[in-house]
């Protein structure tokens, strides 16, 4: 489907041309220059193919990006060139004594051709001169390669610079209010937003270590039994009352010692020492 703007764009060029051969006699031919009178609607058509045929459609072309389209206006332009390679060798095959039909055929073609290439610019010759309009035919191929080119050029470089502004983590803005830019100064940061959508990556919690319990014996293990808990009520403590016995009432069976007399310090509240 795309090789059919190279097709389309090549044979309507050939078209349009030849619609200026049809129409009027031709002012451009190999051997030399037909001098005849312009009017005034040739004149204008001559200047609207011009500049759809070196800038409107090589532009148009270059910015929707239609390289068949391009491909095709710059083989038109192609066209221009083969009669100047062609021809002065063919020239010797077709007069004198060397002349050939197949020589004779070919060197026709290539004559009509140059005539049709060069018969849409044959009225610039009254504003620009007949050699400026001659050369008219030869700037086609490059002026469709060369804008396709230019433009393509631009788009790469400008793609490129929002690349590196969009990997820019921020960017500083240093105009102040008052409208005087001070480099000293930083009014705000502003952070790029993200084209298209925009993936979180998940969380993790942070990692606990696991702790390791103690080893134990498996003979303390099996021993030790689980701890009972037991709910401990206080016990309030009653004084002892003691009683003195009567010595009436010791039996035989009760001894009675006496208490031990604490001996005396001999040292007596005075501090004098008693030997």
């Amino acid at each position: 489907m795309r090789r059919d703007y190279f097709t389309c764009v090549f044979l309507s060029y050939i078209c349009v041309a030849l619609l200026y051969v049809c129409f009027v006699p031709l002012y451009f031919t190999y051997n030399g220059v037909v001098l005849r009178e312009f009017s005034v609607f040739e004149k204008a058509m001559s200047i609207i193919y011009t500049l759809l045929v070196l800038f409107a459609l090589p532009i148009i072309a270059a910015i929707k990006k239609k390289f068949w389209m391009m491909l095709g206006s710059a083989f038109y332009g192609l066209l221009a060139y083969l009669p100047l390679w062609f021809m002065p060798s063919l020239l010797v095959s077709m007069s004198g004594s060397k002349a050939n039909i197949g020589a004779v055929i070919v060197g026709y073609f290539w004559e009509a051709v140059y005539g049709m290439v060069n018969a849409p610019f044959a009225a610039l010759s009254g504003l620009l001169g007949s050699n400026t309009a001659k050369g008219m035919s030869l700037m086609i191929m490059p002026f469709s390669i060369a804008t396709y080119a230019i433009v393509k050029l631009f788009r790469f470089y400008r793609d490129a610079y929002n690349d590196q502004m969009l990997s820019t983590s921020a960017v500083v803005d240093s105009t102040v209010s008052g409208g005087d830019s001070d480099s000293r100064q930083v009014r705000e940061v502003r952070v790029p937003e993200a084209l298209g959508t925009v993936i979180l990556a998940p969380t993790t919690s942070p990692t606990v270590a696991p702790t390791v319990a103690p080893a134990t014996s498996p003979t303390a293990s099996s021993t030790t039994s689980p701890a009972i808990e037991t709910d401990s009520i206080p016990i309030a403590s009653e004084p002892v009352e003691q009683t003195a016995i009567p010595s009436n009432e010791v039996n035989s069976d009760t001894i009675v010692l006496d208490a031990p007399v604490k001996p005396a310090s001999p040292i007596d509240d005075d501090g004098v020492i008693h030997l």
